[in-house]
């Protein structure tokens, strides 16, 4: 065992065991405790004794002393703990699991303490929430009911929601709260712009999020312009529930999918879970080739696995960068020393693979 890491083990018990009276054990006891020899542990020591955290007298051992005491506890309270809640049935969406890893890989990276919190699907009532808590900062990842983040900003702590509330409209505006959204919009313009450019006309954008419906219009404003001709572009959306959401049901979903496509020359499919892999697999069931056929544009996700084999045209997966900017939101706030509402938009970045071809029409003359 190294000396750094067995100083560290030392000093980050006083607030535990050694803490309330300070005097170390015999230096026999700790070279037991801690698997070493008494040689390493001595040299553990007089690096405590250099940086003031313990001292010794004769005949009474090791001691820490109040200086180093305080020196731990501040250190302590300088780390910020976070809590991230979930809402139980957005746990069985592969999408959302991506978007908390964002998060548990950017808290490890800030050296951040982030502890999750598992909410039932029905559960209402969070006024036992209120002040109790006990984080410097919150999380609610994907859409949750108003209602608890109201008892969590009920302190006054900075809270950040990851997506959409139930009752958006009836939010109380005094809540310190901040809405945290990639923004999307001008990603889908330039999948526009890129489907234009290739003659596509006849375009379907398939999803199973009742929010995705904005991305088709933003889609249309690419073909606005007078050269570009008419286009068709059709918006489908399986009967799927967001209860639904499990993997048999998306694969029925992505059957369904692939069953209304009709002369349609590309596929945007806004989402890059189970429901993209397995159009994917039903294009190739049934026989429907790409890009030959039709051009797909996939929003990565698990699909970034896939990008070499298929020659499909992707849109980075802003879950994980989501959940990654959560974290970087609270400490700025915390950092400020302030507390916001509203929402705020984050940079978006996006990949477009040039492997989408042409539209078959176009490609055939």
């Amino acid at each position: 065992m190294g000396r750094p890491s067995l100083c560290g083990k030392l000093s980050a018990q006083i607030l535990t065991e050694y803490g309330p009276s300070g005097l170390l054990p015999s230096e026999r006891e700790l070279a037991a405790r801690y698997g070493c020899s008494r040689l390493t542990l001595r040299k553990a020591l007089h690096l405590l004794h250099d940086s003031g955290l313990v001292a010794s007298a004769p005949r009474n051992g090791h001691f820490f002393t109040d200086a180093g005491r305080g020196n731990i506890l501040q250190t302590q309270r300088a780390t910020p703990t976070l809590m991230l809640f979930s809402m139980e049935e957005r746990l069985r969406d592969p999408a959302h699991t991506y978007m908390i890893g964002g998060a548990v890989h950017q808290a490890r990276l800030s050296h951040v303490n982030l502890v999750l919190r598992e909410l039932a699907d029905k559960e209402s009532d969070f006024d036992a929430l209120r002040g109790n808590a006990n984080a410097d900062g919150y999380i609610i990842a994907g859409a949750a009911p108003s209602a608890l983040v109201e008892a969590l900003t009920a302190d006054g702590k900075p809270c950040v929601v990851l997506g959409l509330l139930y009752e958006q409209a009836d939010a109380p505006a005094r809540l310190c709260c901040q809405q945290l959204l990639l923004g999307t919009t001008h990603i889908y313009r330039e999948v526009g712009r890129h489907l234009r450019e290739l003659h596509h006309r006849k375009i379907m954008v398939a999803y199973t999020y009742g929010e995705s419906r904005d991305i088709v219009e933003v889609i249309r404003s690419a073909f606005s312009s007078p050269s570009s001709g008419e286009v068709s572009l059709e918006a489908f959306c399986p009967p799927l529930m967001r209860q639904e959401r499990t993997p048999e049901t998306l694969r029925r979903a992505a059957f369904d999918t692939v069953r209304q496509l009709n002369g349609h020359t590309a596929l945007v499919v806004p989402e890059g879970h189970i429901y993209a892999l397995e159009i994917i697999r039903q294009l190739q069931c049934n026989r429907i080739r790409f890009p030959e056929d039709i051009s797909l544009v996939i929003q990565g996700c698990e699909t970034d696995w896939f990008l070499d084999s298929y020659q499909i045209s992707c849109v980075y997966a802003e879950y994980r960068d989501q959940g990654m900017a959560c974290i970087r939101e609270l400490l700025r706030q915390l950092n400020n020393g302030r507390s916001e509402a509203g929402v705020r938009y984050t940079p978006a970045q996006y990949i477009m693979r040039q492997s989408t071809g042409l539209a078959p029409a176009v490609a055939s003359q």
